[in-house]
């Protein structure tokens, strides 16, 4: 009766029909324990041993591993120096050509 239908879901995908318990449905959102001695790739998402410093594959850097295993990127200090040396250099510009006197 209606206990089958509160119990499952039937869901519509591409051209066939798939029958989802609701068991399934709690499994689905559920986090995988991730193995404590590997992190992912924040770029392709490739297993690195945690030692690594580079992405074999994609040759991404990569530095320590969050709370879920992945790979944090990190911080490129050259590029944000570089940004400001040149915003200081298109300020002091602007002010020498166009406001002194």
């Amino acid at each position: 009766g209606r206990g089958f239908f509160n119990k499952r879901i039937f869901i519509c995908k591409g051209r066939g029909w798939w029958l989802i318990s609701a068991e399934n449905m709690k499994n689905l959102f559920r986090r995988k324990k991730v193995s404590t001695e590997i992190k992912f790739c924040p770029n392709c998402g490739i297993e690195l041993p945690l030692r690594a410093k580079e992405c074999f594959s994609c040759h991404t850097k990569v530095g320590k591993r969050d709370r879920f295993g992945r790979a944090k990127r990190p911080i490129d200090w050259i590029a944000y120096a570089t940004c400001i040396i040149s915003w200081l250099v298109l300020i002091v510009y602007c002010w020498w050509a166009f406001f002194r006197k």
